[in-house]
């Protein structure tokens, strides 16, 4: 069993690093209240709340990948330049046996580059920080890109998560971006999901 578990976390982490490519520093820090603009998520995606669930077959047991979208900008403008797209935030929980790996996916798909590179997680008075060595960066069919940033969650922010009453998340790239709050629908889902 012992052995099955070193494969499989040798696995994942090859998995994770071949499929996302993206690499973080994960910083925490205490504050105290602070002002931030809030945004509601949007009914834009009929995916918002939803987990959808999807196997992968490996020679040294499946692993189950559970996957809900908290969050759905929308097509709108960025503050970069003349650049439009939609912006996604998922929770990602991979499983196989008795391993879980939790990840945070931030994904933008638009028609210019923001060079995302940092995630702020705020859980109730807790800031969460991740520095993005190596985010996914592709261009797509015509002339849209992609864009991924998807950090792993430690077992102590997962726990910080459970039973929280805000989720404040800010992206940024290029320039800071914009405090998003997760409205209420949100955490109830997030709390479901864990």
């Amino acid at each position: 069993m012992f052995k099955r578990s070193i494969i499989f976390v040798g696995i994942a982490i090859i998995v994770t690093i071949v499929t996302i490519s993206c690499g973080s520093t994960g910083n925490t820090t205490s504050t105290g209240s602070s002002s931030t603009n809030s945004s509601r998520n949007t009914s834009g995606s009929s995916d918002l709340f939803t987990v959808k669930e999807s196997v992968e077959r490996d020679i040294t047991g499946d692993i189950t990948t559970y996957r809900m979208q908290i969050y759905n900008s929308g097509y709108q403008r960025n503050q970069i330049g003349n650049s439009a797209g939609i912006t996604t935030f998922s929770l990602i929980k991979k499983t196989s046996g008795n391993i879980q790996v939790n990840q945070f996916e931030v994904m933008y798909v638009g028609n210019g580059w923001i060079f995302l590179e940092n995630i702020q997680l705020k859980i109730d008075d807790q800031i969460h920080d991740f520095n993005i060595n190596n985010p996914v960066r592709q261009t797509m069919g015509g002339s849209n890109v992609l864009e991924i940033l998807s950090p792993v969650l430690s077992n102590e922010i997962v726990n910080s998560i459970k039973g929280c009453s805000s989720i404040i998340v800010q992206v940024n790239g290029r320039i800071r971006g914009q405090p998003i709050s997760i409205d209420t629908n949100g955490i109830s889902a997030i709390n479901n999901f864990y």
